[in-house]
């Protein structure tokens, strides 16, 4: 489960199968400020729309995966997406 703020919205264009809604999260992690990197359904994108412009946090539970050189987590198979109040 990750906790934070929306920092980035890219809808990629359908011709591109699989690859959709990704939204990129600014969340502490081991107590240092990381990005996570997650692909959202339709309407889960259009609620992380809602949160990112209202400046609200959000919450994501899914699988979180890191590569040795990366600077980025990704965040596989979202299972949960909310806004926090």
């Amino acid at each position: 489960t990750v906790e934070g703020r929306i920092v980035t919205l890219k809808e990629h264009s359908m011709l591109i199968k699989g690859i959709g809604r990704t939204v990129e999260v600014r969340a502490k992690i081991d107590e240092k400020w990381s990005t996570v990197r997650f692909v959202l359904q339709e309407d889960q994108y259009r609620t992380a729309c809602d949160a990112y412009r209202d400046q609200k946090p959000v919450k994501v539970k899914g699988m979180l995966r890191r590569g040795e050189q990366s600077k980025f987590y990704d965040m596989h198979n979202p299972d949960s997406f909310e806004i926090l109040s």
